[in-house]
């Protein structure tokens, strides 16, 4: 279904989806059906987040570095796909800011 998708919208002239940008909304989808696995133990209590933030692993010369797409689970997929392709590109050029990553 996902390589349908892609080739549906390539052909149409749109933006062409990629297999990661599946994985990204999927996973914040079940970040946010399983609200344990989207939690953290915080000194005397368990904080459980309502927002997915998602890091993706982006090659780059001096080794990986993971950027962060916030909030992915409030976005659609061409909005993830749009974030990853800037943030694979300021990944690469050495650009990302420390909250990004």
């Amino acid at each position: 279904a996902v390589v349908s998708t892609q080739s549906t919208g390539e052909a149409a002239g749109q933006f062409k989806l990629s297999v990661t940008d599946f994985l990204i909304k999927a996973s914040s989808k079940a970040l946010l059906d399983v609200p344990a696995a989207n939690s953290q133990w915080a000194d005397t209590c368990i904080r459980q987040y309502h927002n997915a933030d998602i890091s993706v692993a982006v090659a780059t010369d001096s080794g990986l570095i993971t950027p962060i797409v916030f909030t992915a689970n409030n976005k659609g997929l061409k909005q993830i796909n749009s974030d990853m392709g800037e943030l694979k590109n300021k990944a690469t050029e050495g650009k990302l800011q420390p909250h990004e990553f």
